[in-house]
């Protein structure tokens, strides 16, 4: 009877202990949600205070380059400034852009970057935009008459906030101008008869070069071969300097000597007569600007037509 009892006061003591650490593991799986519960309403709070306090950065051209420019196309260099106002790094996601000219887009694109913007720092990117001239003249016809043209930049930069999940996409608009250079234009002027005898005849041929610029230049040199009535009667390269100014003409001077024994006969009576001469003209012509970023620049013509013999 003793021994049952023993054994009936052990089966008590475990049930105790049983809901003693019952108890104890309530106790602390309570304690823990509520500090788990703690934890997310601090993190929620925290996030909810780093929304309301982020600032959106800002964007700014600082500056803008030629970077090249011809008489075929100019690129323009963008230097972008983005400030980053926050305690929390950013990124730069990419951009895109649209330049355009009297209300017609003439030239768009985006780029992808992933570059990080520190807190509270600043960051420069380049953005280069390339513009074609001839595409340009055929979107606008009216800027061939003109020296300068007025351009304006959209763009859009996307900046991410990893900590915050969000995007943000930041826009400007830049208006500046850009040159619009014209290749000079080369024509055959005159053909003029000095003398003429039984054995040959002494010409001068004028050709005419027109600067339709708002700039000077400078004749380097020539190349020129002139054929009439398919016979050739010029081939000769002249590097007599000569500064043509900005909307003006300059005219070069050639001499011919002819030899009709070598020639033939037949020139005498072209000569003779009043009527035009049928002409081939091809050459090139290399020249300098005072604008530094074009320097010297060679041009190849080719001219036909017809050309009276002033006498």
């Amino acid at each position: 009877m003793i021994k049952g009892w023993t054994q009936k006061q052990a089966i008590n003591r475990k049930m105790r202990h049983d809901s003693r650490l019952s108890g104890a593991v309530a106790k602390t799986t309570l304690m823990c949600s509520f500090i788990v519960l703690l934890l997310f309403s601090s993190c929620a709070s925290l996030q909810k205070m780093a929304v309301s306090s982020f600032e959106k950065p800002t964007v700014s051209v600082a500056d803008i380059k030629l970077d090249r420019l011809s008489f075929e196309q100019v690129t323009l260099l963008f230097d972008i400034e983005i400030t980053n106002p926050n305690l929390m790094a950013v990124n730069l996601a990419g951009f895109d852009y649209d330049l355009g000219m009297n209300n017609k887009s003439l030239v768009q694109g985006n780029q992808k970057k992933g570059l990080k913007i520190a807190a509270q720092s600043e960051s420069m990117v380049q953005l280069p935009v390339t513009l074609n001239f001839k595409d340009l003249y055929q979107s606008i016809n009216e800027l061939r008459r003109r020296d300068n043209a007025d351009y304006i930049l959209s763009l859009g930069v996307t900046i991410e906030a990893p900590l915050l999940g969000s995007e943000h996409r930041l826009s400007i608009n830049k208006q500046g101008q850009i040159p619009l250079p014209k290749l000079p234009a080369i024509s055959l002027d005159a053909l003029e008869l000095k003398r003429l005898g039984f054995s040959g005849a002494d010409l001068t041929v004028k050709v005419k070069v027109e600067n339709p610029n708002a700039f000077d230049f400078g004749m380097n040199s020539i190349n020129f071969s002139l054929q009439i009535a398919g016979a050739q009667w010029l081939n000769q390269k002249s590097t007599n300097q000569q500064k043509i100014l900005a909307k003006k003409n300059g005219i070069l001077s050639f001499p011919i000597s002819l030899n009709f024994f070598e020639i033939g006969p037949s020139v005498l009576k072209l000569l003779k007569s009043s009527e035009p001469l049928d002409y081939d003209v091809e050459g090139e012509v290399e020249f300098n600007t005072s604008l530094p970023l074009i320097g010297v620049t060679k041009v190849p013509f080719a001219l036909s037509g017809k050309v009276p013999v002033q006498k």
